[in-house]
């Protein structure tokens, strides 16, 4: 799953909760791209433009296509071999995930669609509708630790130790398809570099298969109603999970209600995905798990009792803008983080062997926390919002 280095020295710095309060807060499920290298460039992520009310242009999912399937069928692999949080516009990436327009920077403001506390600003939309709250924090660990995610996600696909595989399968290859089928899964631990010449094959961890499950064929993470549209393949995903790695340090994100987007195409190589987004929404349960799950490049992990725990929650908790209700009525929550990440995907062979999940080094003790309100205390970090 896709990877980045957060130094110890980073997290464990003391003013984020300062840093975070001045830092300017500004359908189905899918996935999309741009290049790394001499993988091909970052293009515009814009997604359509389905009206959102009267005003707003939303960058939401492609519509199904309306065609029948008679073509024969087949499959293809593609490994993220880059990720990017801006589009070749400058622009974040991301999806209008709530179908709704939240101080959009185009001038357009439907209001939020959950409700935070009361005191708590707003967390506006990116530009569109698009719902991408985690750039913030992309953006804020940049500015003050100058820690770059694009480059290290990069380097880890680069040298094999991580990566996301993607197997396509009941594809017509034409531009509109009805129904395909998507699963996703976590490649790592190659043992040289990858070629990215298609035929790269790609060790996946366990834990990209059911439990008790032994093929690749009993994906964790899969989607039978996938479609292509337009040469856009569109995808749902119940839940799924990106790493962010370096050489050592580890932090794994639990994505729910998300997916992917992103052009297939026939290139030299084999086939190929571009211009994609993968998106979700973090809960406010699995952002707890998220901060656990954290290795320094030592090691180390950061667990509730620690100074460290409470200031990395603090900044996820200030991020949250969304709600993990698929329909959420007038009074939802904002109880979760919406989250978008562009990247490029080369053609691949296959996957060489599922590899076991190693044992979690310097595990927290005890209960994790479930709410940013039951841990952080009433207001559950005072910068939470909603969009």
């Amino acid at each position: 799953m896709p990877m980045v280095a957060i130094s110890a020295a980073a997290l464990l710095g003391l003013g984020w909760s300062c840093a975070l309060q001045s830092f300017t807060k500004g359908g189905p499920q899918l996935l999309a791209s741009g290049g790394a290298g001499g993988a091909g460039g970052r293009a515009s992520t814009t997604m359509g433009s389905g009206g959102v009310g009267a005003a707003c242009q939303s960058d939401a999912y492609p519509v199904p296509p309306t065609v029948n399937d008679t073509n024969t069928k087949f499959e293809f692999y593609a490994a993220i071999r880059s990720v990017y949080f801006t589009d070749e516009d400058s622009r974040p990436v991301g999806v209008d995930l709530d179908r709704r327009c939240t101080c959009d920077p185009t001038g357009y403001d439907e209001g939020p669609s959950c409700q935070h506390e009361p005191g708590v600003d707003t967390i506006c939309d990116l530009g569109n509708g698009r719902d991408n709250a985690f750039y913030e924090i992309v953006q804020l660990v940049k500015i003050l630790f100058q820690l770059d995610f694009e480059s290290s996600f990069s380097e880890s696909s680069e040298d094999g130790s991580a990566t996301l595989l993607f197997r396509v399968q009941d594809y017509n290859g034409l531009p509109d398809d009805p129904k395909v089928r998507v699963s996703v899964y976590s490649g790592s631990g190659r043992t040289t570099p990858p070629a990215w010449d298609g035929t790269d094959t790609w060790p996946v961890s366990q834990a990209s298969i059911v439990e008790g499950g032994t093929t690749i064929d009993e994906p964790r993470y899969y989607d039978d109603a996938a479609y292509v549209t337009n040469g856009r393949l569109v995808s749902g995903l119940n839940s799924s999970v990106v790493s962010f790695a370096g050489s050592n340090g580890r932090i794994d994100l639990e994505l729910l209600g998300g997916g992917l987007v992103a052009d297939v195409q026939d290139g030299d190589d084999g086939w190929e995905l571009r211009n994609g987004v993968f998106t979700g929404l973090l809960s406010e349960e699995g952002l707890f798990r998220s901060v656990a799950s954290y290795r320094d490049q030592a090691g180390m992990a950061f667990c509730p009792d620690s100074s460290a725990y409470r200031q990395g929650a603090f900044l996820f908790c200030n991020a949250r803008d969304s709600s993990v209700n698929p329909n959420p009525g007038p009074t939802a929550p904002c109880d979760a983080i919406s989250f978008a990440m562009g990247f490029t995907a080369e053609p691949a062979s296959g996957v060489e062997a599922i590899t076991p999940v190693p044992p979690s080094s310097d595990p927290c003790m005890g209960d994790l926390p479930t709410s940013c309100e039951s841990f952080l205390g009433a207001g559950g970090g005072g910068g939470a919002g909603g969009n």
